[in-house]
């Protein structure tokens, strides 16, 4: 069967998130003759609108990425049965819980043995790294749900070998049946973040959901600090709301600015141009993440990053060399890595280069959808 007959279906939990975090891919997919569709909910109409020019199917669904509702799930578990029953694909590309829950339970539903699904773990989320009563109780049905739905599927793609070692613990994933992939992260588009000339004055950005566990507060808490001492320097928060438990008020940042310790974006279309006319990109996050997409694009714009020792993070830095680790929820161990790259703005220069140089070894997304296609699509496992 030739490739460019073949055709994949990515089910995800966001048409804003797909454009952010999967658009890339689906587009080298389409480089290489696959034919491509999205089955996700229609949440913001100019991400809808960026998938529809780029020639991707949209396949419309509801889903709450939050609810535990039995109503909402069972509707979206419906719903993509449905999808999987009227369409011939090839390849089911699944990516965070609930679709790749539900798109493997409707694929075993609707017996589709020809349809191979490939599922993506990009971080284990809130209730994997909360310890609450409720965060616990949730864990305890996913962890054999997650067992049961994963048998579905033919690969799975770990962004860092923290979870990796956690779902093969777990006995989440079976070896013998799984063909199992580890890269560092959903790739780069390298044409796209590319080096440009630093700012004159240092900027210092981050970019992340509004969360407090993004750590949020100690990046407000750092300006305020560092402000002091270092007036010419700019803090710049690019920061969307967010449905998650652990959401923060946009109240709570406004003394921050009013005091003129930051500057604050509640979103940015372009990311690129942010992260080129910044000089450090931090993400000084409390908990593990899959990898985190804002440091591999600061990466292949030749930015130095600070993230925090934790899993799907630390992976991105060679500690002195392409940036800074500190420690998580930390504020004195930000304050210092920070203050190197004050103190020192000739590190980040020197910094350049070897960034840009990780990002190509490393974050391509050109070789990363390679990876994809010859040891999950089409390695005949």
């Amino acid at each position: 069967m030739s490739t460019r007959s073949k055709k994949i279906v990515f089910i995800h939990n966001s048409a804003k998130t797909f454009v952010s975090l999967r658009l890339d891919l689906a587009r080298e997919l389409q480089s290489k003759g696959y034919k491509v569709a999205a089955a996700l909910p229609v949440d913001k109409f100019d991400s809808i609108q960026t998938i529809r020019d780029a020639s991707i199917e949209l396949l419309e669904c509801s889903l709450s990425r939050t609810g535990i509702g039995p109503f909402s799930n069972l509707l979206y578990f419906f719903q993509l049965l449905k999808i999987v029953k009227t369409n011939q694909f090839d390849f089911v590309f699944l990516t965070t819980f609930k679709p790749l829950l539900f798109g493997n339970l409707a694929l075993m539903v609707a017996r589709k043995k020809s349809a191979r699904s490939i599922s993506m773990i990009t971080g284990l989320g809130y209730v994997f790294t909360h310890s609450s009563i409720k965060a616990k109780l949730i864990k305890a049905v996913m962890i054999p749900l997650l067992r049961f739905s994963l048998k579905q599927s033919t690969a799975i793609i770990f962004q860092n070998p923290d979870d990796q070692a956690f779902f093969l613990k777990y006995r989440l994933v079976d070896p013998a049946r799984h063909n199992i992939l580890l890269m560092k992260g959903s790739g780069v588009d390298l044409d796209r973040f590319k080096t440009s000339p630093l700012p004159k004055t240092v900027c210092i950005l981050m970019v992340a959901r509004l969360l407090k566990d993004k750590g949020i507060f100690e990046f407000l808490a750092a300006a305020r600090t560092l402000k002091k001492d270092y007036p010419e320097a700019r803090f710049k928060l690019i920061a969307p709301r967010d449905e998650n438990p652990s959401a923060i008020h946009r109240n709570q940042i406004v003394e921050f600015e009013n005091e003129k310790s930051l500057e604050f974006v509640p979103g940015s279309s372009d990311i690129a141009k942010e992260i080129s006319q910044s000089s450090i990109v931090v993400l000084p996050v409390h908990y593990r993440e899959g990898s985190p997409k804002v440091l591999a694009e600061a990466l292949a714009c030749g930015r130095p990053i600070i993230t925090t020792e934790v899993p799907g993070c630390s992976q991105l830095v060679v500690d002195g060399e392409t940036g800074f680790l500190c420690k998580p929820q930390n504020l004195p161990s930000l304050l210092d890595t920070l203050r190197k790259f004050l103190k020192n703005p000739e590190l980040i220069h020197q910094m350049s280069a070897p960034a840009r140089k990780f990002a190509e070894s490393e974050l391509d997304i050109k070789k990363i959808a390679n990876r994809i296609v010859q040891e999950a699509l089409e390695s005949g496992r």
